[in-house]
């Protein structure tokens, strides 16, 4: 059995979908696959993946019509073999020694997610702060971890999967990692970028078709839909929502400043954390 399946979903990628598979084939681990879902591309996506699995067997093709994100990562992971599941998107790159670090932890510990700290490329570069895996942090940020993590198979299985009900919203992998929340499974991030977040121009963005005003009332569904798979969010959302308002800003506060952490008390810097090294491959 396969140790690991990098699971991609390719939606008219045809920029970025040949940098992303260079940096799976990189990786000093060994015993991984790579399921690619085209999900209807309508450029050159499939051409450019057909050459890479004729080079190399570990990737396999997966071709359906265009159903989005949410039904494309269900259906890699419906056909992959391994016992631990790497989700990655069509644009975005890891570092050679990332499934291995990833694997090393999860293969010996109780925990069941291992994920890395994130770095941004493209239009925007510098340290991406993610929440870290507590109630308080993730039921009030929602914004849980990027999609982008390794976890049990098995656990994919129990949950029952990405929620086609998020398809088009964004929040398929939100909803997904509440549910290692709502069920005390423990959860780990390891100190080190092992991953490569792309932010593209606003032209090719997925968000490109909306208004502010849609993203708004689209943002409100998703988070009322969060709410209502994951009832336990909604003290943690108010407590946090309470403990982090404008007032409460002037008297304590934290953001990523110079790829580190700085802490603020009053208005006075308290505390600066280690800088993070964002330097690409």
């Amino acid at each position: 059995m396969t140790k690991i399946s990098v699971i991609i979903p390719c939606y008219n990628q045809e920029d970025y979908i040949a940098e992303c598979l260079d940096s799976v084939l990189k990786q000093t681990f060994n015993d991984y696959e790579v399921i690619i879902v085209n999900d209807g591309s309508t450029d050159n996506s499939e051409d450019i993946i057909k050459k890479y699995t004729t080079q190399n067997n570990k990737i396999r093709l997966i071709n359906q019509a265009n159903q989005g994100v949410v039904v494309a990562r269900n259906n890699a992971i419906d056909h992959a073999s391994g016992i631990y599941v790497y989700p990655l998107d069509a644009d975005d790159i890891i570092t050679p020694d990332c499934l291995q670090k990833l694997y090393d932890v999860i293969s010996t510990t109780n925990y069941r997610v291992v994920a890395s700290e994130v770095c941004l490329f493209g239009k925007k570069s510098g340290f991406f702060r993610q929440p870290e895996f507590t109630k308080y942090q993730m039921y009030g940020l929602h914004e849980c971890c990027v999609v982008s993590a390794l976890f049990y198979k098995e656990d994919f299985r129990r949950f029952g999967g990405y929620k086609l009900d998020f398809n088009g919203y964004g929040g398929d992998d939100m909803d997904y990692w509440l549910n290692y929340i709502d069920n005390d499974y423990p959860m780990l991030r390891l100190p080190e970028v092992l991953f490569y977040y792309r932010i593209k121009e606003t032209d090719k963005s997925f968000w490109k078709n909306y208004s502010k005003q849609e993203m708004l009332n689209r943002t409100k569904e998703k988070n009322m839909k969060l709410l209502k798979f994951h009832p336990k969010m909604r003290l943690w959302s108010f407590l946090y929502k309470l403990m982090h308002n404008n007032f409460t800003k002037l008297f304590y506060d934290s953001k990523i400043k110079y790829n580190r952490l700085q802490i603020k008390v009053l208005g006075l810097t308290v505390y600066k954390g280690k800088e993070i090294s964002c330097n690409r491959l």
